[in-house]
Formats: C-alpha cells, structure tokens, sequence
C-alpha cells in the first residue's frame, strides 16, 4: 500500500516499511514514522539529483555479452 500526492515543491508518499526504498531508507530525503505508516518528502530537487545519480550509475555498468540473455 503505497499513497502518492504531488504537491508544489515534491511528493509526499505513504508506505510502510518493507515499500521503502534505500534513499528513504538511510533517511536521505525526509521521513517521518507514524504508527506503521512513513511519511516521505521527495522534493523536486531530491527527484532530480537521484535521478541525475541513477543516469551516472547507468554509465558505470559495464555491459557484458552475456547479459543479453537476461
């Protein structure tokens, strides 16, 4: 059960524990735990420095012969 709300500025998301991702897990955006509920602010400057690291880790990752049969 995961709740998205876009609101000026982010995303606020409702999750419980085992939906959350490693960012929000290491508390690297804002996370605030109420009950088993979490509370997730993904500002729009957060989106786009995780996204901007997800393009550099893609450029990181050799590609392999192999890797086609995946």
């Amino acid at each position: 059960m995961s709740i998205r709300m876009r609101l000026p500025g982010g995303t606020l998301k409702v999750k419980r524990y085992p939906e959350l991702r490693g960012p929000e897990r290491r508390r690297e955006v804002p996370v605030l735990a109420v009950g088993g509920l979490y509370l997730v602010w993904w500002s729009n400057a957060a989106m786009k420095r995780k996204a901007r690291e997800m393009e550099q880790d893609l450029g990181r990752v050799p590609v392999h012969a192999g890797d086609a049969d995946v």
